[in-house]
């Protein structure tokens, strides 16, 4: 298992100057200061193993969550620039609005390398 939540939320610290929020999906609460971030990991799988490394199919979600779609819209854009340069390839984007609050949900694609 190759564990790149910390890189994650380190970039995205760095990148906004901790100036949003940056949660894990499983602990976001309804007090959260908007717009705010959160991510979760979907997928980390072995695609194929040799005697001493590993390739695996590693799969984030990362969320905007705001109440303005010009705002939301600019932060996705900086996420996808800085994802691309930690080698990730965006493979969807979702957008879902319920009473004024909206989420844009990007979803991330990455080969993982490990030795053992």
């Amino acid at each position: 298992m190759i564990n790149y939540k910390p890189t994650l939320v380190e970039k995205l610290n760095e990148l906004f100057e901790s100036k949003y929020p940056v949660v894990a999906e499983n602990f976001l609460t309804a007090s959260i200061g908007l717009p705010a971030i959160s991510y979760n990991l979907s997928t980390d799988a072995v695609r194929a193993n040799g005697d001493d490394f590993g390739y695996s199919d590693v799969y984030y979600n990362i969320k905007v969550w705001g109440r303005a779609i010009s705002e939301m819209e600019e932060i996705a854009t900086e996420i996808d620039t800085m994802m691309r340069g930690l080698g990730f390839r965006r493979i969807a984007t979702v957008e879902l609005w319920n009473n004024g609050l909206g989420q844009k949900e990007l979803r991330y694609q990455g080969l993982g390398f490990e030795n053992f």
